[in-house]
């Protein structure tokens, strides 16, 4: 095993301060060419699949052929993209405080997938093998373009790895949440606030009406579901009655069905709105089907299991209510393991870190357990 602290700690270094918001797709694609020139194994090439609106998917593998590649032993899939907008590297750059690394992105998704780099430079593939590493550009947004993309190169996958951070307490992630992003906008009546407020329908106080009644579907409970709404847009002038209003929401649950039954609640609520005149449009912007336990799943796991104890690294596993990839990769049917990236936490927040001496240890599991894939 050749990993070099020092030289990962630089290039994770140069990576972190790198911005790469999902919408900024002339940022992503820097930061798939400085990927890509990290790649110093003669065995695998890269390649760029492009999309008008974000940045390019990033590809590599052993297999020549690539995305047009009949099938893989395993696929690796990681994100470029990061939460935080233009400008967040260089107010709050990488930085290394004892045993953290932090800075934007440094867990999630940038030493996971630094990680999955180094460890194909290390890999001498047998030529009937072949391994593809996928880096999304666009998963924090919810992968509305890539996801198809993602889940076709699964569909020919025998066995999936997600590259996303171990938890803060080193688990990897058995179950994660499903997701649904819904726009909802409000049309009511425009009308001055003093002297003819009666002639105005406040389409405020018809968003306020759904997000409280939205809130009361809120179920802490395992098998519950749970909201979050954001107001986008409320009225313009405190002397006007506000005309138009726009929340953006999202839905997490471990069942699908009770994520799938929304739209039909939403309906119910635009057909009968709480005031009289107005009118309501909603959308589904994204989601992530349920990331759940099944037998080809808790096989890997034991697999890995199995790695662990022969390396000395103690496997846990955690139900998490974060989405990741691996919801669209095991939406196919491909057995998907998530979490074989470094340990960290604080993840979308300034606060977000890596813990350094968890660096190798996590390394050398994606390793073997790749190679013990192979070996399959």
């Amino acid at each position: 095993m050749s990993l070099n602290i020092k030289n990962y700690l630089n290039d994770l270094s140069k990576f972190v301060n790198m911005d790469s918001p999902s919408d900024d797709k002339e940022k992503v694609n820097k930061v798939a060419s400085f990927l890509e020139s990290l790649l110093t194994n003669p065995q695998f090439k890269t390649e760029r699949i492009h999309y008008s609106s974000v940045g390019d998917v990033l590809l590599l593998s052993n297999d020549p052929k690539l995305s047009k590649a009949d099938k893989f032993d395993i696929l690796i899939c990681g994100h470029m993209d990061t939460v935080f907008p233009s400008g967040t590297a260089k107010n709050r750059p990488f930085s290394i405080e004892d045993n953290l690394a932090k800075g934007p992105g440094v867990i999630d998704d940038k030493s996971p997938v630094l990680s999955a780099i180094y460890m194909l430079n290390e890999l001498s593939i047998p030529e009937t093998k072949s391994i593809c590493l996928l880096l999304n550009s666009e998963e924090e947004s919810g992968s509305k373009n890539t996801e198809e993309f993602i889940k076709e190169m699964a569909k020919k996958s025998r066995f999936a790895l997600v590259t996303e951070p171990a938890r803060p307490s080193g688990e990897l992630v058995s179950k994660r949440k499903g997701l649904r992003k819904f726009t909802i906008d409000f049309f009511g009546k425009g009308a001055h606030s003093g002297n003819n407020p009666q002639d105005g329908i406040s389409a405020v106080i018809e968003m306020a009406s759904w997000i409280l009644k939205i809130n009361n579907w809120n179920d802490l409970s395992e098998d519950g579901i749970t909201f979050n709404t954001i107001v986008t847009k409320g009225g313009v002038t405190v002397n006007t009655i506000p005309d138009r209003a726009s929340i953006l929401l999202e839905a997490r649950s471990f069942h699908e069905h009770k994520l799938v039954s929304l739209a039909r609640n939403f309906e119910n609520l635009k057909n009968n709105p709480f005031i009289k005149g107005i009118n309501i449009n909603f959308e589904e912007v994204a989601h992530f089907p349920a990331f759940l336990d099944n037998e080809k799943n808790q096989m890997m796991q034991r697999l890995i299991e199995e790695v662990g104890q022969n390396i000395g690294v103690d496997i846990r596993w955690l139900s998490v209510g974060g989405c990741s990839n691996a919801s669209h990769i095991a939406s196919v049917n491909c057995p998907v393991v998530d979490g074989l990236g470094p340990i960290g936490g604080g993840l979308h927040s300034v606060n977000e870190y890596m813990l350094i001496d968890s660096i190798i240890p996590r390394y050398t599991l994606l390793l073997k357990t790749v190679e013990k894939l192979l070996s399959i």
